[in-house]
């Protein structure tokens, strides 16, 4: 199965690899070993399964495939038999993160209530907490990742050297300043636990420093670019500790898993073993808030 446009790359559990293609507008799963396993979405059009305009977000939840599109629709794949079997429209989240016990987060840039969450229970906005908290506040209305961890919510910032861990009520566990580790030979790093009237000052950077993150196993993993160069930080969500730094030699967009790499760019997509796993706690530490 040809690649014409690689843009958006998953890894599954197995290691498994989901690529959105926008050459033709399919989400395709290879194997491990590189061979083509399934397509997953039903071609261009308005369909059951098909995709009207171009996807945002791939998320895998256990055997479910979510894709996100522009146009803010939410179709979902059984990963495992290949059927559709849900649509469903959202309310304009920039980007959405969902747990395997069917909690949903979504994340809304310049909104009043910054994330919602969705349980069974009902739907809560939250976010206000943050008012007149200066840099901290601007932080989390910017550009940023979400990715849930037991039933919490992670959020990292793209141009602000933090990140922060929400309970399922909404509630800040922590705010972490992070520094790259591969740039400064140590891990500068000060965890903050926050309470509601806490002030968090984090200057913002004119560029971007976060090019995007995963949640692997309890270790978050952003892919930061220290001096022109890339390379990928690791910490631990329970505790906000700095773990290790993994340097890595290609450009393009790129997804990780506990020990791959796929790097995709142009009408290819390369996928590397990594060893940072050999410098992360197992099994790692899990916050009792979360599990």
């Amino acid at each position: 199965m040809p690649v014409f446009g690689p843009f958006l790359g998953r890894f599954d559990t197995r290691d498994q690899l989901y690529i959105y293609d926008v050459g033709d507008r399919h989400v395709k799963e290879f194997d491990t070993t590189g061979v083509f396993a399934a397509l997953h979405t039903h071609g261009i059009g308005s369909a059951p399964g098909q995709i009207r305009t171009s996807v945002s977000e791939l998320i895998i939840v256990g055997d479910s495939l979510i894709v996100l599109t522009a146009e803010f629709f939410e179709y979902t794949f059984e990963t495992h038999t290949n059927r559709f079997w849900a649509k469903q429209q959202l309310d304009n989240p920039l980007r959405q993160a969902r747990t395997e016990s069917g909690i949903s987060y979504y994340f809304y840039l310049e909104s009043e209530s910054l994330f919602t969450v969705v349980t069974d229970t009902g739907t809560r906005h939250f976010g206000k907490v943050f008012e007149n908290q200066g840099d901290f506040a601007t932080a989390l209305r910017n550009e940023g990742w979400i990715h849930t961890y037991g039933n919490c919510m992670t959020f990292a910032s793209a141009y602000y050297p933090m990140f922060a861990v929400y309970d399922s009520t909404g509630s800040l566990l922590y705010a972490q300043r992070t520094m790259t580790a591969y740039e400064t030979g140590k891990a500068q790093i000060e965890t903050r636990m926050l309470g509601k009237d806490a002030q968090v000052l984090i200057a913002p950077i004119s560029s971007i420093i976060h090019y995007g993150t995963n949640v692997v196993n309890g270790w978050l993993l952003i892919n930061v670019r220290p001096n022109g160069e890339r390379a990928i930080d690791a910490y631990s969500i329970a505790t906000g500790h700095y773990i290790g730094s993994l340097k890595i030699p290609f450009n393009g967009r790129i997804t990780f898993s506990a020990k791959r790499i796929a790097a995709d760019r142009d009408t290819t997509v390369t996928v590397y073993r990594h060893d940072l796993s050999s410098r992360i706690e197992e099994p790692p530490i899990k916050h009792p808030q979360c599990f």
